[in-house]
């Protein structure tokens, strides 16, 4: 008995139309049968209703077997059915199924599922196309198509080109940049001097995406060039995007190998002119009275390529100190970033005739210097002019900062300009502020910072400095009531100034404090540091200490 065989012609799997059925639990309908019943259910008439109803004209004239145009669709169906990412049922060659009997044949012998409605408009679709003697391009819904275009106009394909898509298209290339911004690099292979290496796009990494690789390549190829020639497209590519560099966390470090050796002095001129205009406007509205130097000083990464042009010529230095003059002085010098720039300023030197900086700085600043020393970041200006400024040059900050001397002993960073002029002034201006700090001692020995300032002038004054604080402390206080040794005596950091002062008496100094504090004794024995000084003298009046 021959086992029946069965055409099994397989769908698409993903096709969302595929019924769900189990194999095993249906029975097996003759091959025979469900052939019969599909070409049953296929009426021309039903099928033409289904495709109006779909949108589709059928076309009429030439018979099934061989037709001569395919269906016209509407404009809206053609869209759709290009656009359209579906999976559509296509023939596939009959094969023939193992015997029913077989358990492998249950296995594969698995019944056709019948077609609903959409998969018989699909399938006469199919029949039509693959009937056709050739296929024609003339009814294709798009005209101009790019791409090639499969046997059946029903095969899935790319979407058409729209105004929409077009936007899309014109994306590519930017697409493809920033994949090449995130592509791996061999920088050993590049460092080969054969090779090539596309500066531009290591400038662009370093700027979008602050690649600190980028940044050592570039460094170490300015560093290995030894011509000109060899330079050059590295340079280019860094001033193209120069400010973007000077302002990087890595670009920064790439632009200051320009501004050093081997680069010329005709390379370095061209980094530095990018700090007088913005690149993109260079050639065409440069403002060059006005540029970008104190945008880049008052910037954490651009203020150290400013710093790094005051090394260069002195074309260069002057145009960075023109520009910084432009400015807010005030504003820039109290800047924790542009501050380096001054301090570097300050520091220069310059061939004969120099050039008036600081005439300039004392007229714009005028008055404010004291306000300037009270400042976190001004006091450590002040201080620098103090060091390395002529005393022509800081006369008019030495004579504010000693007007508002006693405003300043007390204040957490004034203190410390006065204890930098104390420790390193002149002897006329040191004497000056010994004078003016011995006034105003009752209320600086009040004070935790004030009282570090009498200190430092003590120790740093001689021996003028201790006779005309002893001779002030043997003098009533403003009271009138007692002299100023019992009101310094009673109080913790005044008596830390007496126990430090008394070692350094002479005797005859010594004795006139020691007349001044015998009648308080009560007083300063009826509190602890009272009592501390009241125990120093006892042990000085017998001869332990002088």
């Amino acid at each position: 008995m021959s086992s029946p065989h069965h055409s099994w012609s397989s769908g698409t799997n993903s096709s969302i139309w595929a019924p769900h059925f189990r194999p095993f639990d249906t029975p097996w309908p003759a091959p025979s049968e469900v052939t019969q019943r599909i070409h049953a259910d296929v009426d021309t008439e039903q099928i033409s209703m289904m495709l109006r109803n779909l949108g589709i004209t059928p076309s009429p004239g030439p018979s099934e077997s061989a037709p001569t145009t395919p269906p016209a669709l509407s404009p809206s169906t053609q869209i759709l059915s290009l656009g359209s990412s579906s999976t559509v049922h296509t023939p596939t060659p009959t094969r023939m199924a193992e015997p029913f009997e077989t358990p492998k044949g249950r296995l594969l012998h698995m019944p056709v599922p019948t077609l609903n409605a959409h998969e018989r408009v699909v399938s006469w679709m199919q029949r039509q196309s693959t009937a056709s003697p050739a296929p024609r391009a003339d009814w294709l819904p798009c005209g101009g198509w790019p791409r090639g275009v499969a046997g059946s106009m029903w095969a899935p394909r790319p979407a058409p080109f729209s105004g929409r898509d077009v936007s899309n298209v014109a994306r590519v290339p930017q697409e493809r940049t920033e994949q090449a911004l995130n592509e791996p690099v061999n920088f050993l292979r590049l460092l080969q001097p054969s090779s090539q290496p596309p500066y531009g796009l290591f400038v662009t990494r370093i700027v979008k995406n602050s690649d600190q690789q980028a940044s050592i390549f570039l460094q170490q190829k300015l560093k290995a060039a030894n011509s000109e020639e060899g330079r050059r497209p590295i340079v280019d590519a860094i001033v193209e995007h120069g400010f973007e560099m000077m302002t990087n966390r890595f670009g920064n470090w790439a632009v200051q190998r320009c501004l050093e050796a081997p680069c010329m002095p005709k390379e370095r001129k061209r980094v530095a002119d990018v700090m007088q205009c913005v690149l993109s406007t260079c050639l065409a509205v440069a403002d060059w009275n006005r540029g970008r130097v104190i945008e880049l000083a008052t910037n954490c990464y651009g203020t150290h390529v400013v710093q790094k042009a005051l090394d260069c010529a002195e074309p260069i230095r002057i145009m960075v100190v023109s520009e910084m003059l432009q400015g807010d002085l005030a504003a820039t010098l109290m800047n924790k970033h542009a501050s380096h720039v001054w301090t570097k300023i300050m520091e220069l030197s310059w061939s004969d005739p120099a050039p008036p900086i600081f005439d300039y700085v004392n007229r714009a600043m005028q008055g404010r210097w004291a306000d300037l020393a009270r400042h976190e970041t001004g006091s450590l200006i002040v201080q620098h002019a103090f060091e390395n400024l002529e005393h022509s040059d800081k006369g008019d900050c030495v004579r504010e900062v000693l007007d508002s001397i006693d405003r300043l002993a007390t204040d957490q960073w004034g203190s410390w300009v006065v204890q930098h002029l104390l420790e390193h002034g002149t002897e006329v201006d040191r004497a000056e502020a010994v004078k003016a700090l011995v006034e105003h001692i009752s209320t600086l020995a009040a004070d935790p910072q004030g009282i570090k300032v009498i200190e430092k002038a003590i120790k740093s004054g001689g021996h003028s400095a201790v006779e005309r604080v002893a001779r002030r402390l043997s003098e009533p206080a403003k009271s009138g009531r007692r002299p100023l040794i019992v009101d310094l005596a009673l109080g913790a950091t005044g008596s830390q100034l007496i126990s430090m002062l008394l070692p350094m008496l002479a005797k005859s100094q010594w004795l006139a404090l020691h007349d001044s504090v015998k009648g308080h004794i009560v007083t300063l024995k009826g509190s602890k540091s009272g009592s501390r000084i009241v125990w120093l003298f006892e042990r000085m009046d017998r001869g332990k200490v002088i």
